[in-house]
């Protein structure tokens, strides 16, 4: 991330009551028991950049189609996420950090699982995530300049 008198890239982060957390491209599944939510997964995938708001617009129409029983604790989760991102960028820490008390990793993991049919769990690392992943331009040439000093930190903690 940005620093004093170094660049960086700022990630999206979900706030939740466990902390801020980093969502990750790296995932490990049995692909065969996640046959009957590949329209889901495609559909997250592709509305994925929140910062968009038609896709988040999306996500709540994708939402809304769950059906009974289903899209009514995604919608919450689904909104004080939201919230608590918009209050954290404004500068509203308090409000943001009243959104996303009720949200924790565990009830996400226990939203996907049902969602996904499948056991979904998080794992959390100290270091940034296993990849870099630029979207961008401007990313891109931050981490041309950062690489080095991202190596050297990713060296020193092995």
């Amino acid at each position: 991330g940005p620093r004093k008198g170094k660049p960086g890239i700022k990630m999206a982060t979900f706030h939740t009551r466990d902390g801020n957390v980093r969502q990750n491209n790296l995932h490990m599944a049995r692909v065969f028991r996640m046959m009957n939510s590949v329209d889901l997964i495609l559909k997250v995938y592709e509305y994925r950049y929140q910062m968009d708001r038609a896709n988040i617009l999306r996500s709540i129409g994708e939402i809304a189609k769950l059906g009974p029983g289903r899209w009514g604790m995604t919608l919450v989760l689904y909104a004080l996420l939201q919230l608590s991102t918009a209050f954290s960028a404004a500068g509203m820490r308090s409000l943001a950090g009243i959104c996303s008390h009720p949200v924790t990793l565990e009830r996400l993991e226990k939203l996907a699982s049902s969602l996904m049919g499948v056991r979904w769990k998080t794992v959390e690392t100290d270091i940034g995530g296993a990849a870099l992943d630029v979207d961008n331009e401007k990313d891109f040439l931050t981490l041309s300049l950062m690489y080095r000093d991202w190596l050297e930190l990713v060296n020193s903690r092995a």
